[in-house]
């Protein structure tokens, strides 16, 4: 079976093939613009762009939409991660911490798979964390530099590539549900 993967990121193409390898199913890369809706959950913004790309490529599609909450901010940035990594370095997310005591921070990742005529199906997976209180490392994504994986003592930016794909496996677990999901619908 093949399903359309909505991305141009080869480190998600990649995640997807080797996570689903051995499962009768092929991920073929697609790059093309979904609207991306402004809404207050990933799981939203990833079943609209998944229902989209189904309708329009008219074959099974999947998109991705990621966020981070911060626990004592109530969640925020949420959703809205690629705007605070665009107008907030990582020093000003700091500040904003100021008298916090709860420094928890999780790397939320919806899964949106979705057939043509059909609703989507969203997986969730939840990557955990702290936020440092200093930046650490350089990085595009200003959240990097004060994100500190659960189990590890350094932020995304001062680790080893090896050493962050080895968290987010262990983590990631959505693209098993896909596949374990998408196997007994086709057994049905």
């Amino acid at each position: 079976m093949k399903i359309y993967l909505v991305t141009t990121n080869k480190y998600k193409i990649a995640t997807a093939r080797k996570n689903l390898a051995g499962s009768d199913i092929s991920v073929q890369a697609v790059k093309m613009e979904t609207p991306e809706i402004q809404a207050l959950t990933g799981k939203d913004i990833a079943s609209f762009s998944a229902q989209f790309a189904a309708e329009t490529l008219e074959a099974p599609a999947m998109c991705t939409d990621a966020g981070m909450y911060i626990r004592a901010l109530g969640g925020f940035p949420g959703p809205f991660i690629k705007f605070v990594n665009h107008w907030l370095t990582a020093k000003d997310l700091v500040r904003l911490m100021d008298g916090k005591k709860n420094r928890r921070i999780d790397i939320v990742e919806y899964l949106a798979y979705c057939e043509p005529g059909k609703k989507p199906k969203v997986f969730k997976a939840t990557a955990p964390g702290t936020l440092a209180k200093e930046p650490s490392g350089k990085s595009e994504n200003p959240i990097d530099e004060l994100f500190i994986p659960t189990g590890h003592k350094q932020t995304l930016a001062t680790m080893q590539e090896k050493a962050k794909r080895a968290f987010f496996a262990n983590h990631l677990t959505h693209w098993q549900e896909l596949a374990r999901f998408i196997k007994k619908h086709q057994a049905t």
